[in-house]
């Protein structure tokens, strides 16, 4: 009986400290509704302005505590024979701690707007560097492939893989390779 008391004590402390009570709510609602009233004008809303489609063409430069540069594509053909277009990174761990181009990067190619599924390509020592680790201060050339035509352009972005910042740091656009 003395462990009920206290209980009922505290379920009472607090539905009474709970929600405001219903007079209480409309009046805020009412505050709410008369503030959110405006002035109608005769001119036009402005459209809102979109955010900048253009790809950055910093080609190389710090990401995060990595520095990674993107060199040359090629065109190719996946395993099961769809075009795609294999793109040539170099990365330096600047890091404290050995890393891997696949856990540390975010590499995306981007087609008519559209980002591009990565590629298997067989035959070829594709993507497999990706996931060496390196030790701080190494260097490593990384391959990779996506699924794209490469008779048109596109366009690769390269960020951090854990990052909240919408900023691309290293980006460029390449011509249609055919």
């Amino acid at each position: 009986m003395k462990k009920v008391i206290p209980l009922l004590l505290c379920a009472a402390l607090l539905v009474g400290c709970g929600a405001p009570s219903s007079n209480e709510a409309n009046k805020e609602a009412n505050v709410e509704s008369t503030s959110a009233v405006e002035e109608k004008t005769d001119e036009p809303t402005p459209e809102p302005t979109p955010e900048p489609t253009s790809v950055p063409q910093a080609t190389e430069g710090d990401v995060g505590k990595y520095y990674v540069s993107i060199g040359e594509a090629e065109a190719g053909k996946t395993y099961d024979d769809k075009p795609c277009v294999i793109v040539s990174y170099t990365w330096t761990n600047n890091g404290d701690e050995a890393a891997n181009f696949m856990f540390a990067i975010s590499d995306k190619c981007f087609q008519d707007g559209i980002e591009c599924e990565s590629a298997i390509v067989t035959g070829e020592d594709i993507g497999t560097n990706s996931m060496k680790d390196i030790k701080p201060g190494a260097t490593l050339e990384v391959k990779k492939a996506y699924v794209a035509d490469p008779g048109k352009a596109f366009d690769i972005e390269i960020s951090e893989l854990i990052s909240f910042s919408k900023e691309i740091p290293v980006a460029k656009s390449f011509e249609a390779l055919n």
